[in-house]
């Protein structure tokens, strides 16, 4: 049985992750002023480094090795700028860094010897979005998020994930549903700060699209699932309860394989073409019923030189990655609505968020399907309708051969050349990014909407 340790238990918050882990069969140290409850509660400072690494010994003697830790600091303080005492001032930051800091030094060491963990810092959502009359707590918390995105490079060549949820006025359980995520399904999130919001309010109280198990499967489209993300999306989703709908652009072997091993229902249709468009969804509704999951995956990439591209290839790219899952968003609405619920996962890229050379086009569709999913998730929350994005980094799919061949190299040598770029110390799996595509597809991922998550082993840091 696994071992983790929570701090600073006591708030609402830590008592939901410690109930949820428990439930998920693990055994929970619990450490800090007012700690109670778990299978073990040591009342301690957890800023004091030195009693830290006392808990830590007993913890591994009693329960086990801990691989996974959860920093929850309770403090919160605040005054207009300019009015806190700096005794209080220090006090304030010691809680939030300093136990942090104190947490990972004792319990992390451990981890990195069984090349194996996982650490997931607390933070609230002032330190991303900013809150007028808090500029103590933001502050003081901010200093989390720039240490979990340094130290998570420090130790992910090690095997040990460090990230960071901040929450805003989100409920506990939504807190801790999205740290479970982390533990099973979050291997390739390296140094990320998610951040769980309420988009509208009464939004997070609508009824969502697909529950895990068979307490309600959905149905699911997952576009571009002939081979690799997609693919594995189907299969995932197929796992956790859904009926889905198979899209390839041609109807192959390829389509073929994976509707036999899924049991899907095969839906070939070119996306880029708006009336083949509505008939595939108006087939999937009547055979189906209506869509209640959509992933937008299906993508086209080529790689030339902006200057010496062909225009008609690079629009090419346009009309398929954006234009064409624009369409097929708009076919699925009704039904959506008709329904009061539903999930759409759009998948944009790495690239998207940083450019790259050679790949105008296909950065301009993945780049533009980021800004179309912040507008849409706050447009369509209030419907019970949850837009958010995945943005993967460098994916062991059948797209890594177009990058081998813009740079000359063999497909080996490309994926050992990412690799060595990879704080994860890999490249991804068509899995790593299905289990997130799934998250976001079920009521736990209920305080992401109109927000961007990206497996990418540490390659990116960001916030959103």
């Amino acid at each position: 049985m696994a071992v983790a340790v929570v701090t600073d238990v006591g708030g609402d918050v830590g008592l939901a992750v410690v109930r949820r882990l428990q439930a998920d069969g693990m055994k929970v140290a619990v450490l800090g002023r007012e700690a109670r409850g778990g299978d073990l509660a040591l009342q301690l400072d957890v800023t004091d480094r030195g009693q830290m690494l006392l808990a830590a010994e007993r913890v591994t003697r009693e329960l086990g090795p801990p691989l996974l830790l959860v920093i929850a600091p309770q403090t919160h303080a605040s005054a207009p700028f300019g009015s806190m005492p700096t005794r209080q001032w220090e006090s304030l930051l010691d809680d939030y860094l300093g136990g942090t800091a104190s947490a990972c030094a004792a319990f992390v060491p451990g981890m990195v010897q069984a090349m194996r963990g996982c650490v997931i810092t607390l933070a609230p959502s002032a330190a991303v979005e900013g809150v007028p009359g808090e500029a103590y707590p933001a502050a003081a918390s901010g200093t989390i998020l720039g240490f979990t995105k340094s130290f998570a490079l420090e130790v992910a060549r090690h095997g040990v994930r460090v990230n960071c949820i901040a929450s805003g006025a989100v409920s506990p359980d939504e807190i801790a549903d999205t740290i479970a995520f982390l533990v099973v399904d979050g291997d390739f999130f390296v140094g990320q700060v998610l951040t769980l919001r309420t988009p509208h309010q009464g939004a997070s109280n609508a009824r969502i699209a697909l529950k895990r198990g068979p307490a309600g499967p959905g149905v699911c489209l997952v576009t571009g699932a002939a081979q690799g993300i997609g693919a594995a999306t189907a299969a995932r989703l197929v796992k956790e309860g859904g009926r889905v709908a198979v899209n390839g652009r041609l109807d192959d072997d390829r389509l073929a394989a994976v509707v036999r091993a899924t049991g899907g229902l095969s839906a070939p249709c070119d996306v880029a073409d708006p009336a083949a468009v509505r008939r595939m969804v108006g087939d999937i509704e009547r055979q189906l019923g209506s869509i209640e999951v959509l992933v937008c995956n299906a993508a086209r990439m080529t790689m030339k030189p902006f200057l010496e591209q062909e225009p008609e290839e690079w629009w090419e790219q346009i009309r398929i990655n954006l234009s064409g899952h624009m369409d097929l968003i708009s076919a699925v609405l009704p039904g959506m609505r008709r329904l009061g619920r539903g999930r759409i996962v759009i998948i944009a890229s790495l690239w998207g968020v940083t450019g790259w050379e050679n790949a105008t086009g296909y950065a301009a569709s993945k780049s533009a399907l980021i800004a179309l999913t912040r507008s849409l998730g706050r447009e369509l929350a209030p419907e019970g309708i949850y837009v958010t994005a995945v943005a993967p980094g460098i994916i062991d799919t059948p797209q890594l051969q177009v990058d081998a061949d813009d740079a000359g190299l063999s497909l080996d040598e490309m994926r050992r050349v990412y690799a060595r770029q990879i704080p994860a110390g890999r490249i991804g799996s068509p899995d790593d990014v299905a289990g997130t595509i799934a998250f976001l597809s079920t009521n736990g991922a209920r305080a992401f909407a109109g927000q961007l998550l990206q497996p990418n082993g540490g390659e990116l840091r960001a916030t959103l």
